[in-house]
């Protein structure tokens, strides 16, 4: 009998262990579901990132699109007039009258049309004969009959190769930049004069600084010879690009900075990162970067659109903690439920335990008293009495 209740102690017993392996069970779990869920954030949130990077470029891409194809257009409308005004009879038989206009009437019966068509897109157009002399003006003021133009870059080079050209960037009089387009007037295959129109660089600008002015993306244009025609800070208007690179502290990102200077340069487009600063404080900072082709005519130009990296990043990193900060609520409360499905359970057990003492104690002493009765007897019957009832 006592050997039964020692047999039934222990399988009583063999739970206790039993329930520990399975509680330690239980938080390796835990931690190994919290291990899991923090790696799977990291990747969500290196994947995420990348979509959005992706997905900025994409917008930044857009943006210099829409705004090359405003340039595009406001110089088109310019080469279309001038185009237009080079085919007129009028001009053609004044050239090679080879004489200037001296009467006001006669001038503006010549190009007043002409400019009145795209006065809101440049500032003055002229008539040149073809050794680079103006002959005709319009506005007056800006430029004059008689003026002798052909030291200049472009009208030598339309000279030699009749063709659409745009100048550097240059200073008028009154302080402001501007740059000049000038278009060949050819008669029966043969050159004998040119239109040029001065476009003060205020025209340009006023198409992208709108992006500078609000918000954290920054445009600049890249006109030719890598002359900066549009730029966040206006006093670098005008300036070599690959000079300001240098100066304004641009560092390589996906991008080297001589190299983004000669793919812009070259009318390549392209998404990357580069390291530099647009304010007048030098604090260098990661941005994303997409440029675009600008074409005018044979000429192009390029343009680039800048975000800030922390716009995109830092909600990003926000979210991911706001993640891991959620799943990490979950199971803590997972752990604080199983910590408290433990205790009751350590209660169950210490119930159950108490409760197979006392039915041992119980079954001990019925035990016993079965003994003494059973002595007792035998102690009577040794007498030859009856045992007490």
């Amino acid at each position: 009998m006592k050997k039964q209740h020692i047999h039934q102690s222990e399988q009583k017993n063999n739970k206790f262990p039993f329930n520990a392996i399975k509680i330690a069970m239980f938080y390796a779990i835990v931690f190994v579901l919290l291990a899991i869920t923090v790696y799977l954030a990291w990747v969500n949130h290196s994947n995420f990132e990348d979509a959005m990077i992706t997905q900025a470029h994409n917008q930044l891409f857009l943006i210099a699109k829409s705004q090359a194809q405003s340039i595009e257009e406001h110089m088109g409308d310019i080469y279309e007039e001038l185009s237009i005004t080079s085919q007129q009879p009028a001009v053609h038989d004044f050239l090679k009258q080879k004489t200037q206009r001296s009467s006001t009437a006669a001038r503006e019966s010549l190009l007043s049309a002409a400019y009145k068509d795209i006065q809101k897109l440049t500032d003055s157009l002229c008539l040149l004969n073809a050794e680079g002399i103006v002959v005709d003006a319009m506005p007056v003021g800006i430029i004059s009959v008689g003026d002798d133009l052909s030291s200049l870059a472009e009208i030598k080079s339309i000279t030699m190769q009749p063709q659409a050209v745009f100048s550097n960037v240059f200073k008028l009089t009154n302080g402001k930049l501007a740059i000049a387009y000038t278009y060949p007037v050819i008669d029966q295959g043969r050159f004998i004069g040119s239109l040029r129109t001065v476009i003060v660089l205020e025209r340009i600008q006023r198409l992208v600084d709108h992006i500078n002015r609000i918000g954290k993306i920054k445009a600049l244009v890249v006109g030719s010879g890598q002359t900066l025609i549009v730029y966040p800070d206006s006093q670098y208007v005008g300036k070599n690009f690959t000079s300001v690179i240098k100066e304004r502290a641009f560092r390589s990102g996906s991008f080297d900075p001589a190299m983004l200077a000669e793919k812009m340069s070259k009318g390549e487009e392209g998404k990357g990162v580069v390291y530099c600063f647009f304010d007048q404080v030098a604090h260098i900072e990661k941005n994303l970067i997409a440029f675009i082709p600008i074409h005018l005519g044979k000429e192009v130009w390029s343009i680039a659109a800048f975000m800030p990296y922390q716009e995109i990043a830092g909600p990003i990193h926000r979210n991911v903690l706001d993640n891991i900060l959620f799943v990490g609520l979950i199971l803590l409360i997972f752990v604080i439920v199983g910590t408290v499905i433990y205790i009751m359970q350590q209660k169950k057990v210490k119930l159950e335990v108490e409760t197979l003492a006392l039915n041992i104690i119980n079954r001990q002493l019925h035990s016993d008293i079965s003994e003494r009765k059973r002595i007792e007897e035998e102690f009577y019957k040794s007498f030859g009495r009856k045992p007490r009832k």
